[in-house]
This record gives structure tokens, sequence and C-alpha cells, in this order.
């Protein structure tokens, strides 16, 4: 369980620090807002993980497959907003 979490916070890691350079490469203007957004996508994918480990270790495949269903279309869902959030408030300002 500790590697898992390892990995996972090492990728998003690596995974904030590219998207910190293209942001700032592309000129990209985030705010308060954009960053609790990844933070809760961060905390929503990470929970996901969490529970689908602790469900398969107790052998309820059935309630695994429902947590990382839930946490995963949540996830994907806060994603999708966030990123419209941000291409929308930059093609306005014409960046």
């Amino acid at each position: 369980m500790t590697a898992i979490i390892f990995l996972f916070g090492l990728l998003v890691g690596i995974f904030g620090s590219w998207l910190w350079h293209a942001a700032k490469e592309h000129n990209i203007k985030l705010i308060w807002v954009d960053y609790l957004m990844m933070a809760l996508f961060v905390l929503l994918v990470g929970s996901g993980i969490v529970f689908v480990n602790t469900f398969n270790e107790e052998s309820v495949a059935s309630a695994a497959r429902s947590s990382g269903l839930i946490f995963g279309l949540l996830a994907l869902l806060v994603l999708g907003i966030t990123w419209q959030l941000i291409w929308r408030r930059n093609r306005k300002s014409g960046i």
C-alpha cells in the first residue's frame, strides 16, 4: 500500500512540474480556483487509489469496482470542469 501511494505521489509531482512549466511556457494564466480544483482532482484520484487497493486487499471486488468507478468519474468531472474554466478564461483574454 505504501509503495502505491509513493508511486502516485511521484507521478503527481512529475505531472505537476510538467504542468507548471507548460503553463509558464505557453503564458497560461491560472488563478486560485484553478489550483483548488486541481488539488481536488488529486485528492479524488488518491482517495480512489486508496479505496480500491484497500477493498482489493480485503477481497471485496464489487466494492473495489464501485469505489473506483465513483471516484474515477468524479475525478474526470472535476478535471473536465477545470480544463474548461482555464481554456475559456485564457481564450477570452486572447492568449
